[in-house]
Order: structure tokens, then C-alpha cells, then sequence
């Protein structure tokens, strides 16, 4: 597995989010750089978990989340 999200998105073939499973890996440009710049995994209903920032440390998010909902990719199955 690739350590950085840019390159780990492309890891797999995408999976598109009608289709995500609990630990696909789901992947957002946060940043205006038309890149991937960050990961997390899918908890199931919506939820997933991730570093969000150094001060905020891990936490659990929602892809219902305008942040989020906007800025979320695809997925990626890291385990098929």
C-alpha cells in the first residue's frame, strides 16, 4: 500500500459510493490543488474515520457533511 492518499487512491479500482463497504478506503481534495489530499475509512452509514487535522487527531466524520459531501472522490476497496 502507498503511503501517501494521491497515491493510494489509485491503488485500486474506484468504487463508486452507492457501492462502499465498512473499510474501503474513501478519498476527498481538500485542497484547491485538484488532487487527492486525504483519507479515511468507511464506517458504514455514512460515517468514516480519519486524521482530520494534527490538532483534532482521529475522529469520526460524516459524508453527509457539506465539507465532506463536497469534497469527497471516490472509494477504493484496498483488500480486493
Amino acid at each position: 500500500m502507498p503511503r501517501a492518499s494521491s497515491s493510494q487512491a489509485t491503488f485500486k479500482p474506484k468504487i463508486a459510493s452507492m457501492n462502499m463497504r465498512k473499510g474501503d478506503l474513501i478519498f476527498f481534495e481538500t485542497t484547491n490543488e485538484d488532487r487527492i489530499s486525504h483519507v479515511g475509512i468507511y464506517m458504514g452509514n455514512s460515517q468514516f474515520i480519519h486524521a482530520s487535522s494534527e490538532r483534532k487527531r482521529v475522529t469520526i466524520s460524516s459524508l453527509d457533511s457539506t465539507f465532506y459531501n463536497k469534497t469527497f472522490r471516490w472509494a477504493i476497496n484496498p483488500f480486493n
